[in-house]
């Protein structure tokens, strides 16, 4: 079992739905999220340390806006709905989550990019485990394709955050 802290924007992601359920090969799993803390063995640390922690840090938050619009493709070939305005702010309290007792789970090698994840484009033979994501082989065939599926589902949310 794990922890993570995880942001589902308040908007009508409907017309995410038919793309993930097709290119997400975790949904419907925690719905539409950004990820803020990934995955935290909970044999590690406790559930009061950790959700004292995240209370601490949510308590100083202010609000903002966040624009999801355009994609990203990640190293380790997700397509992403990118965040274009907020993404500081989010950056921002990720690096403050990953204080603390969280600091040593910090994952300095996949560089943390604000985004709502609708698709993994690996080949069919390649492993990929979520909670240890490394490179593997990637599926550009089927990345194109569905990109320009993504592009005309013309996707363009302003949330508060």
């Amino acid at each position: 079992m794990y922890y993570c802290v995880i942001h589902r924007p308040q908007a009508d992601f409907q017309k995410l739905v038919p793309f993930k359920k097709k290119y997400d090969p975790y949904y419907p799993g925690i719905g539409t999220h950004i990820t803020l803390v990934f995955p935290v063995p909970m044999s590690e640390i406790s559930e009061k340390a950790f959700m004292d922690h995240v209370a601490s840090i949510a308590k100083r938050q202010r609000p903002f806006q966040v624009h999801l619009n355009g994609f990203e493709k990640s190293k380790d070939h997700w397509l992403f709905l990118a965040v274009k305005e907020g993404r500081a702010g989010i950056i921002q309290l990720h690096d403050a989550l990953y204080t603390g007792p969280l600091e040593k789970y910090l994952r300095a090698d996949l560089p943390y990019s604000p985004h709502i994840a609708l698709g993994l484009f690996t080949k069919t033979e390649s492993k990929y485990d979520l909670r240890n994501p490394t490179v593997v082989g990637f599926d550009a065939e089927r990345y194109e394709k569905a990109l320009q599926e993504a592009e005309g589902l013309k996707l363009d949310y302003v949330v508060p955050f």
